[in-house]
């Protein structure tokens, strides 16, 4: 009997929100969390808003929203609303460049190159270059992909003769095989690509 009850009053409540009678609140899209976590933190004021608008990003970041995951990154990275941690910081990152966020991608290449916040590594730069220079099908688009695309190439030169050729080849091997993990789809422009890749 308690089952027959439970199925009929989901069911009737089912029911009830198709017609409208029941107030059903959907969970929020990471877009659309990362959004107004994004409203918080520009719309704060003199501080307030700051706890919910990070949260609000990381629930995004944490349901594989590679833009909400580079924004984590960031401001981990430049201690911008939380306390900076670079451990943190690369690790959001990370996680954006494997899901094909060239900003993030970018942005790992440059990390290892200067060696500034982790031990520079020149086959990591050269390894993150390439990934961004790779045209690859990805749940995230960028409009410009085509300019993000020549500039990280131009950076895989720079550093390339830092590496062996056999080694040059064996990073190659892998970013050949390279695929992006699922994301949160969006689209979108890297603006000022040589400004962010800096």
């Amino acid at each position: 009997m308690a089952i027959f009850r439970t199925t009929v009053g989901a069911s009737l409540f089912g029911f009830l929100a198709l017609c409208g009678c029941a107030a059903v609140r959907p969970h929020p899209s990471p877009l659309a969390q990362y959004v107004r976590g994004l409203r918080l933190l520009r719309e704060r004021p003199a501080g307030s808003g700051v706890p919910a608008g990070i949260r609000l990003i990381r629930q995004a970041a944490g349901e594989n929203f590679a833009m909400a995951q580079d924004r984590i990154g960031l401001m981990y990275r430049y201690g911008l609303d939380v306390p900076a941690n670079t451990a943190r910081a690369i690790r959001w990152i990370h996680r954006a460049a494997e899901r094909g966020a060239p900003a993030a991608q970018l942005q790992l290449g440059n990390l290892y190159r200067s060696g500034r916040q982790v031990p520079q590594s020149w086959s990591r730069a050269y390894y993150w270059y390439s990934i961004a220079a790779k045209p690859v099908l990805s749940d995230v688009r960028i409009q410009n992909s085509a300019q993000v695309h020549a500039f990280a190439g131009r950076l895989r030169r720079q550093v390339a003769h830092r590496l062996s050729a056999s080694a040059r080849a064996r990073i190659e091997h892998r970013v050949a095989r390279w695929q992006p993990l699922p994301s949160v789809p969006y689209s979108g422009w890297i603006t000022n690509v040589g400004e962010r890749a800096r």
